[in-house]
Order: C-alpha cells, then sequence, then structure tokens
C-alpha cells in the first residue's frame, strides 16, 4: 500500500484514493465499538471515531505525516507474522519469503487466481501441522499491499532488447529488432467482433522497496526475514520482475 499520498494535498485524488484505502486497511482493527484511533493531524491516534468520522477528520484536519508504520491499526501484527516460520522448525523459508517467492512465479507464469488459489490449498495440506500461509490470493495480495510491495509496470520488447520508458516511453516498436511493442487481445470481446483491440506485449514490474519492507529488512536478525528465494535478493534496492 502506498502512502506517499499522506504528503499530497487533501484535494487531491491521490489523496481521496489513499484515505480509502487507509479505512479498508483500519477497519479490521475495529474494536468492539466498531471505532478505530483517528489518526488525523488533531487527533493523532488518541481517540476512537467511527469509520465515517475518522473520514471527515482526515479530509479536513489532514492525515498526521509522521504515522507511516499504521502499528495503532494491526500493522505491526503483520509484521510479527511474516517474521514467523513457514512452519515449525522451518529454517530455510519465513512466510514472507516463501510467499513472495511464490507469487513472483505466479506472475512469470501467468497463473489465475483460481489456480493460485488451488496451489496454497495445496501445500496448506502438504506441509507440516502449524504452516503458516495464506489461503487465497486476495489474502497474498493484501499482506503485499500492508508491506508497500507495489510496483510499477514498464512495457518491454518481446525479445528483451529494450524498454519502452523514459524518452522511449512513446515508441510503438522496438528501436533494436523492430518488435512491435503490441499484440492482439485476443480475449477481449471487441476482439472477438473482429474489431482490432491491442494489448502490451510484455510488462516488466519493478518492485521498490518502501519504508515497511527496510523495517523488516533492518530486524532480519531478529525475524530471520531474508530473500524471496532464500540468497539475499530481496534486500536489494530493487526488485525485478519480468512477465
Amino acid at each position: 500500500m502506498n502512502k506517499s499520498w499522506i504528503t499530497k494535498s487533501r484535494w487531491s485524488r491521490e489523496y481521496n484514493k489513499g484515505v480509502e484505502d487507509f479505512l479498508n486497511f483500519a477497519s479490521r482493527s475495529k474494536n468492539l465499538s466498531g471505532k478505530i484511533l483517528c489518526p488525523c493531524k488533531s487527533c493523532i491516534n488518541r481517540y476512537f471515531h467511527s469509520i465515517q468520522d475518522v473520514k471527515e477528520h482526515i479530509m479536513t484536519n489532514g492525515f498526521f505525516t509522521g504515522y507511516v508504520i499504521w502499528n495503532r491499526h494491526g500493522q505491526s501484527k503483520l509484521l510479527e507474522d511474516v517474521g514467523a516460520e513457514l512452519y515449525p522448525g522451518c529454517k530455510r523459508f519465513s512466510k514472507l519469503s516463501f510467499i513472495l517467492h511464490l507469487f513472483r512465479l505466479k506472475c512469470l507464469n501467468s497463473w489465475t487466481a483460481r489456480s493460485f488459489d488451488m496451489l496454497l490449498e495445496l501445500l496448506i495440506e502438504a506441509f507440516p501441522e502449524g504452516i503458516s500461509l495464506p489461503k487465497t490470493t486476495y489474502e497474498v495480495k493484501k499482506l503485499m499491499d500492508a508491506f508497500d510491495l507495489g510496483y510499477t509496470k514498464i512495457h518491454a520488447c518481446t525479445n528483451d532488447c529494450t524498454l519502452f520508458w523514459g524518452d522511449k516511453s512513446n515508441d510503438n516498436a522496438c528501436e533494436v529488432c523492430g518488435a512491435s511493442r503490441w499484440t492482439p487481445n485476443q480475449k477481449s470481446k471487441i476482439a472477438q467482433e473482429k474489431k482490432v483491440q491491442m494489448k502490451h506485449a510484455k510488462i516488466l514490474r519493478l518492485f521498490v522497496v518502501a519504508e515497511s519492507s527496510k523495517k523488516c529488512e533492518k530486524c532480519k536478525k531478529k525475524t530471520k526475514v531474508s530473500a524471496y528465494n532464500g540468497s539475499g535478493e530481496l534486500s536489494k534496492k530493487t526488485r525485478r520482475n519480468g512477465m
């Protein structure tokens, strides 16, 4: 979940979208009265209010900019969860490293959400009792969102010659091999009606380590959270995953 919106103008689209994302996340940590702590600049997590009142406070007063790790709204629990062993006695993977490895395979091989759900179900049954894995694709994405594991999509040449990025962002063909940036979208309704609709031939996803992930990395000696493939790649400044 990207938190850069916190410092944006309260009238911007990014700020409004960020507020909605925060409320969706924070709603999971409501107290018995159905209220959450308000992180506006006036309340600063000192008072409980309803979701609607918190929204009005954040929109009116602004979001407390020092509140980056949402530990008063459940994120500290997530930090503890991903630092746990994948299953009792597992030394090679932590929960987070294994999930990242699985999700990388999903992206590389274009697995559907349904097929990924089936794989997770099988793994939970196959691993020793006490396995700590999400049960669905939705839960995996929710966990990744909480750690700011977002990415930027960059269009790429199908032959890996170049990236359509920067001064080449408007090019329609590779300047090296001449391959088109586009390919027909056979699955679209428009394509089925014999009309032309194009999609990007290849997309690279650029992952950048966010603040919450850096915090997790600093604590790796305690949590043993390491690379998604066990070799330290997660600790690099940038992670690359092509499709």
